[in-house]
């Protein structure tokens, strides 16, 4: 993320689910509904979500994020589990079950309505005991038995190629991948269900959400995209993704348009949601303060 991008979002604290409605999937009620958050994230993703629903469970994997967790976020319905990956653990579970295996994830059997991963890395992966996407959504989504919301790179977006974005921590995969990997599970798995977003500029600061069903048009966004949409290459040439991805036909996919428009004085400041059903189209504008 560049200098200027990373101002922005210290500034406004924008979180790529936010927009969301994570509704419960029994009663379809946001308060009823239970969350699994794996990975490490901080208050900006944590507390906006947790006032909305019934519980969140936190998986880190940092002794930072920890910290920062139990200082500023933990609270009657947020609870911090232990880490993911080696390093000290937390007294959330019984010891014993840690020594039978190292991937504390693998033991844990408790359901959640969603889980999300706000950064796929390399640590969660490996995890999973995964190498591809295929068997990662599938791994996750059996786990856990919810709808799960995740984001990553793009292996070939145009930042990677022209060499501006390169973390190591972090697992991208292309658009092909995508495509390939949930096709494959159809085949198996005839529920499954799933949709895709881009965010812009990316995921960790989320301006603009595109859908397949609203791309972006060219006097939308920053030269960079410009020439990516007049060639029509816009989705797989893209900075990163967001995917939901459910086992069973629970994805949402009305909304197909979120945009925060914050370039304007602060009490003017708001955010607009297109959501198609039906095909009927129906805009939402919510003030951000």
């Amino acid at each position: 993320m560049n200098r200027e991008l990373k101002f922005l979002q210290d500034k406004y604290a924008i979180n790529l689910f936010s927009w969301y409605n994570f509704k419960s999937l029994e009663t379809e009620l946001e308060e009823d509904s239970s969350i699994l958050i794996i990975g490490d994230c901080d208050e900006n993703l944590v507390t906006p979500i947790s006032e909305r629903v019934n519980s969140v469970d936190l998986f880190v994997s940092t002794e930072n994020c920890k910290k920062e967790l139990l200082y500023q976020v933990l609270s009657k319905n947020v609870k911090l589990l232990n880490q993911y990956v080696s390093g000290e653990k937390f007294s959330e579970y019984d010891e014993e079950v840690e020594k039978e295996n190292n991937s504390l994830i693998k033991n844990f059997k408790e359901k959640y309505d969603y889980i999300i991963i706000p950064s796929l890395t390399k640590d969660i992966l490996s995890s999973f005991l995964c190498s591809d996407i295929k068997e990662f959504l599938v791994e996750v989504s059996k786990k856990f038995s919810g709808v799960l919301l995740v984001a990553f790179d793009n292996s070939l977006s145009i930042d990677v190629i022209l060499g501006e974005k390169i973390d190591d921590e972090l697992v991208a995969f292309s658009y092909e991948d995508i495509l390939s990997g949930v096709k494959d599970i159809k085949e198996e798995y005839k529920d499954s269900s799933y949709k895709i977003y881009y965010p812009i500029p990316e995921y960790k600061f989320p301006i603009s959400l595109y859908s397949d069903k609203y791309l972006p048009a060219l006097d939308d966004e920053e030269q960079k995209m410009k020439n990516l949409i007049k060639i029509g290459k816009f989705k797989e040439y893209t900075t990163s993704y967001m995917l939901i991805f459910s086992l069973n036909d629970k994805v949402d996919t009305d909304v197909i348009y979120v945009k925060y428009n914050i370039d304007r004085l602060k009490k003017y400041e708001l955010s607009t949601m297109i959501k198609e059903k039906n095909n009927k189209r129906t805009v939402i504008k919510k003030a951000l303060n």
